[in-house]
């Protein structure tokens, strides 16, 4: 089994698998050979395998109609299933929270068994294919907390955006839009400590990196 870096934290993934995913990771300047499918897929693998209970082994799918999918068998069987997952050019971040609400709540899924966060792994930008409405997710955010639950945080990871770029920053709804491809941004990620989750903590993180030592 591979380590768990996540610690307690539930990340369920939302893997977007489109044709233009195939674009390299970190931006076209990138040399690493790593494309934004790579690290999608197989972050969506690791943090399927790494959830508890009821999310374990799940992704949802990056659909204007969300669906929440098991995987199965063997890893190539499990990639095989993530990479011909449904797909559209955009996602209804809305529906997303819906359908998590409508399986904790017809399965009975315990607070501590419930996403801490939705990362949305995508190559594109946040405003080209999230559809959003923050009244719409404040009404879904009561229906959370009616059935005692809390609403995940988003992270939407424009894995095609050159590095360089801001890599963290806030939206007005509260979601972290992380740009660009690097250790430190997968470290901070997989913490799964979005209280700490800031532009300043990003940035000590790759100042700390090995990498940079010996400067």
């Amino acid at each position: 089994a591979l380590p768990n870096y996540v610690g307690d934290a539930n990340i369920l993934p939302l893997v977007d698998v489109s044709g233009s995913m195939t674009s390299p990771a970190g931006g076209y300047q990138s040399k690493s050979g790593v494309t934004c499918l790579d690290v999608s897929i197989s972050l969506g693998l690791y943090l399927a395998d790494k959830n508890k209970g009821k999310f374990k082994d799940t992704f949802l799918t990056f659909s204007d109609k969300p669906e929440l999918l098991h995987l199965k068998g063997n890893i190539n069987q499990k990639i095989d299933q993530m990479v011909k997952s449904n797909w559209d050019m955009n996602t209804d971040l809305n529906a997303a929270f819906k359908k998590i609400l409508d399986i904790a709540v017809k399965g009975n899924v315990p607070q501590e068994e419930m996403p801490d966060m939705v990362l949305i792994l995508s190559d594109m930008q946040f405003d080209q294919c999230v559809t959003h409405d923050d009244s719409a997710i404040e009404m879904i955010g009561r229906k959370y907390r009616e059935a005692g639950y809390e609403l995940p945080k988003v992270v939407f990871w424009n894995l095609n955006a050159s590095y360089g770029n801001t890599p963290v920053e806030f939206d007005k709804s509260g979601t972290a839009l992380v740009s660009g491809f690097s250790p430190a941004i997968v470290k901070s990620l997989l913490s799964g400590d979005l209280d700490d989750f800031t532009p300043e903590s990003v940035m000590i993180k790759t100042i700390m990196d090995d990498r940079y030592k010996v400067l």
